[in-house]
């Protein structure tokens, strides 16, 4: 992704109350979540977890343990066969 295109979005989450760009004078701006932001975590996170245990009551935690289990190691795999800007960040 581009800076001016990665800029672009930065901007647009800070229109809508998820981002703040925060910095002293003559330093680089940090971009913070927000309230709002944090809010939104918390509930995609408690929507996962939901998801997960009815996947767990379904399946059984065993099974669902090797599930995660396997879907992180293809997770690691395509990872390790990422170009090595996806894998830094950059």
């Amino acid at each position: 992704m581009s800076r001016q295109a990665t800029n672009h979005v930065i901007a647009q989450m800070e229109d809508l109350g998820y981002l703040e760009r925060r910095g002293e004078d003559g330093e680089r701006r940090l971009v913070h979540f927000t309230t709002r932001a944090w809010g939104a975590v918390e509930a995609i996170y408690a929507a996962s977890r939901e998801v997960q245990a009815e996947w767990a009551k379904e399946i059984g935690q065993d099974r669902f343990r090797d599930l995660i289990a396997t879907l992180r190691l293809i997770a690691a795999e395509e990872l390790e066969k990422a170009p090595s800007a996806a894998k830094d960040g950059g």
